[in-house]
């Protein structure tokens, strides 16, 4: 049985795709059969349905008090299977949060934490694992309207061995990320920079830093549109990949991609226009070289929600090869994404409710994070929602020794309080209702790991004829 759709691509280009039971397949139930199919549609477009109830979780843990409002912002897998987890504690009446650490077992349970005050933090922007160390690196108020990084050395402790601040003579930095240098021997960061004019621009810099986070060299990447790259990964031809994205002619945002050298010379730049507006948030390669790029785009619609994006490239000259949109009843936005060993593709969606989106009277609707896992051609295989208190919010997706998919984030817990008896003569007798309070908390959930997967396309070891 096939059905003829035509799908309606996010720059209003309509192209006639032939899916086998995909209505059902995208939005319902994963088909195993689907998956035998070896050709490749360009693009897709799947309408996940609304999800009422969580999935099975391993385990989870929420972590904090309702006397403050804690988030974790990002992790790393440790030596002993353990997590590392960064995060926020704020607390009323004070400008800026706390930063805490922490060694969440495989149980969900905290096993130590700490917290350090760093002068103006504002938010966590990504961990890394280095040697022995855990780098976080944070954006902070950095005097009246300017913003640095501070990126500070911590040991599986949680102690601190070494900090330092990033500030611009041009402007202030807005995103940084930074990871081990493909050569091993120091670190590099893509770094997004407001600039100080009266413009207010971004424009991108790449940093080669040594081991101590000391700057060697830098290289501005400024061809003129507002522009800012997000995150850089290694490649493995000895390269990295650098995402974020780049204002076009019509001053929309737009994807951008880069593949940069060692030397943060730019080896091919490509840009993704979609709909009225899209961005580019991380990429990872899978086992043959291609990119795997992901992040939010919103359709060229009247009241169109925003689209999880995902994108299959040419590692050549990032020529798109297929791309895939998850929409619904909710903003889906991209967090993150891993790809494993069986080149199955795992992105962690945050799907947010749109008033006006649901008709269920007195229902209420939670923010969730979905995991989609689709196989190498783009197919799903799987998709899981998965909730905590009023709104459950992941920022990054990790890959445990045992092959879990860790979801780091925070949730909206709320609280119920005795309330004190009413006093007065018209309230003798009678005890007000409990007082309710609400609290974000550290929130960290161990998900099943991806099902093993034999791609029935990979190419089979041709047979020789032998010599008699």
């Amino acid at each position: 049985m096939c059905v003829n759709l035509t799908l309606l691509s996010m720059n209003r280009i309509t192209q006639q795709i032939c899916f086998c039971l995909l209505l059902f397949f995208a939005a319902f139930a994963p088909l195993k059969s689907h998956a035998q199919r070896c050709d490749v549609d360009a693009e897709a477009i799947f309408k996940l349905r609304k999800a009422d109830i969580g999935a099975y979780a391993i385990w989870d843990g929420v972590h904090g008090d309702k006397e403050h409002d804690e988030r974790y912002g990002a992790g790393e897998i440790m030596e002993n299977g353990h997590v590392f987890v960064a995060g926020t504690r704020g607390s009323m009446g004070k400008p800026f949060p706390t930063l805490i650490l922490a060694e969440i077992d495989r149980r969900g349970r905290v096993v130590w934490e700490t917290k350090r005050n760093v002068k103006g933090l504002e938010r966590i922007l990504g961990t890394v694992r280095f040697g022995d160390d855990y780098i976080v690196t944070v954006r902070i108020q950095d005097g009246r309207d300017k913003t640095s990084i501070w990126v500070g050395f911590f040991d599986a402790k949680g102690a601190l061995r070494s900090d330092r601040t990033f500030r611009h003579n041009g402007g202030s930095f807005v995103y940084a990320n930074i990871i081990p240098s493909v050569n091993g021997k120091g670190l590099v960061m893509v770094g997004s920079v407001r600039s100080k004019q009266s413009d207010a621009l971004l424009f991108s810099e790449f940093y080669r830093l040594n081991s101590k986070g000391q700057v060697i060299s830098k290289r501005a990447f400024n061809p003129g549109p507002d522009n800012g790259l997000y995150r850089i990964t290694p490649a493995q031809d000895g390269n990295y990949l650098a995402v974020g994205y780049i204002n076009n002619a019509r001053n929309r945002k737009t994807g951008w991609l880069l593949k940069i050298d060692e030397k943060g010379n730019i080896i091919w730049q490509r840009q993704y226009p979609r709909g009225i507006g899209a961005e580019l948030v991380g990429a990872e390669e899978m086992s043959n070289g291609d990119i795997i790029a992901f992040g939010t785009a919103l359709p060229a619609q009247e009241n169109a929600l925003k689209a999880g994006w995902l994108v299959q490239l040419d590692p050549d000259n990032g020529g798109m090869k297929w791309q895939r949109y998850f929409t619904g009843n909710y903003d889906y936005s991209g967090k993150d994404l891993t790809v494993n060993d069986d080149n199955l593709i795992s992105v962690l969606l945050d799907a947010k409710p749109v008033a006006g989106y649901f008709e269920e009277e007195g229902v209420p609707v939670k923010d969730y994070s979905r995991i989609v896992t689709l196989n190498p051609r783009g197919v799903i295989f799987d998709s899981q929602a998965y909730f905590e208190g009023e709104i459950a919010d992941g920022e990054d997706l990790l890959v445990s020794p045992a092959g879990e998919r860790i979801i780091i984030g925070s949730a909206q817990i709320a609280y119920q309080e005795q309330n004190e008896a009413v006093s007065g003569d018209d309230a003798a007798g009678d005890t007000a209702k409990p007082i309710e309070r609400r609290s974000y908390e550290g929130w960290i959930i161990a998900t099943p790991r991806a099902d093993s997967y034999v791609d029935p396309c990979k190419p089979k070891k041709e047979r020789a004829l032998k010599t008699l």
